[in-house]
């Protein structure tokens, strides 16, 4: 499958997407406001469409330094997990996009420490030639995509399919053991 989003290139989607990693980011003063050159580019260009965003994410695993998220494509669930035995969490809930180029999760994490509803959202812009991608509200922007997709850029860590359910099934169980529910 190829997603048509940088001068109308096909880009693999194979190689897919992650969260933060140090090597994509531009982490100097005020990246988030257009200080940065990587934030001044972003602000420069398009929000991602609803239908770019959803190449890009639908039914696919997000690979996490210690955990991973599933957008699923038919009844827009999201579950995740992260950690494992005292650190152990997992989500249950929704992903979303909006016009704005934003892709979100909302989510009950149950851990052991207690358990609460969040919604996470990151938003995604495109100058034609790269796809930008920030936390939000006010996170540093950075190189989510080049066209051609390099091996560092942070779309890599997408997968396609589920690769998370038995870890959040063992992480979910591993909560319930330690918490009594």
């Amino acid at each position: 499958m190829y997603i048509r989003t940088i001068k109308h290139t096909a880009l693999p989607l194979t190689i897919a997407a992650a969260l933060l990693v140090a090597g994509c980011q531009d982490m100097g003063p005020g990246a988030h406001r257009g200080d940065s050159e990587v934030a001044r580019a972003a602000m420069a260009s398009e929000p991602l469409s609803i239908r770019e965003m959803h190449r890009i994410f639908a039914n696919r695993t997000w690979i996490w330094d210690e955990g991973a998220g599933f957008m699923n494509a038919r009844d827009r669930t999201f579950i995740a997990w992260t950690g494992s035995e005292a650190s152990a969490s997992y989500a249950d809930g929704t992903w979303f996009m909006t016009p704005r180029g934003e892709m979100c999760f909302r989510a009950n994490w149950g851990a052991i420490n207690g358990s609460g509803m969040k919604a996470t959202c990151f938003e995604h812009r495109t100058d034609g030639t790269q796809i930008f991608q920030r936390r939000r509200p006010d996170g540093e922007w950075y190189v989510f995509a080049n066209n051609p997709v390099q091996p560092d850029d942070e779309i890599n860590k997408l997968r396609p399919g589920d690769a998370v359910f038995s870890r959040y099934e063992r992480n979910r169980a591993e909560v319930a053991r330690r918490t009594g529910g």
